[in-house]
């Protein structure tokens, strides 16, 4: 959260995360009423990972060391916010995927065609015993929003 709120210029509330199941994944989202649109901005830049990985290095002390900093800090990774998961984090165990991360691209899959062909491609996918699948389909369709890439 620290590097995407120093990378985009953020306040602290304005973006969120929670671990799902188990904590092997992150849920993001946008706090603020109108919010920046900064989860758009990375999904439409294809260097934003490189980008975020290289602050995060910076912020975590590997670009220039801190040796005051030994697994953590308050100005890495510990907060207020985090305190319960203070004696687990360790700046050393994300050095290596940050690294992998610097070399990432974000490639989106726009589906070909115009709107009337996605839609029916989208309309064939969906579960022909679900009313409720395709009624939620047709409405989005009939606004004029954005499709979904897949059912």
């Amino acid at each position: 959260m620290r590097v995407a709120t120093a990378t985009y210029k953020l306040e602290e509330d304005e973006l969120r995360s929670e671990r799902l199941g188990q904590g092997g994944h992150l849920l993001f989202w946008e706090a603020a009423e109108g919010g920046a649109g900064v989860l758009s901005q990375i999904l439409e830049d294809p260097r934003a990972f490189e980008t975020i990985a290289n602050n995060a290095l910076d912020i975590c002390h590997f670009v220039e060391e801190k040796e005051s900093c030994a697994k953590a800090c308050y100005e890495c990774l510990l907060s207020y916010s985090n305190q319960i998961d203070h004696a687990h984090l360790n700046r050393h165990v994300i050095k290596t995927w940050l690294e992998q991360l610097k070399d990432s691209v974000i490639e989106r899959h726009h589906s070909h065609g115009d709107r009337q062909s996605q839609y029916e491609r989208i309309k064939a996918q969906t579960d022909p015993n679900s009313s409720l699948e395709n009624l939620v389909l047709d409405y989005i369709y009939e606004k004029g929003w954005k499709l979904p890439d897949a059912t």
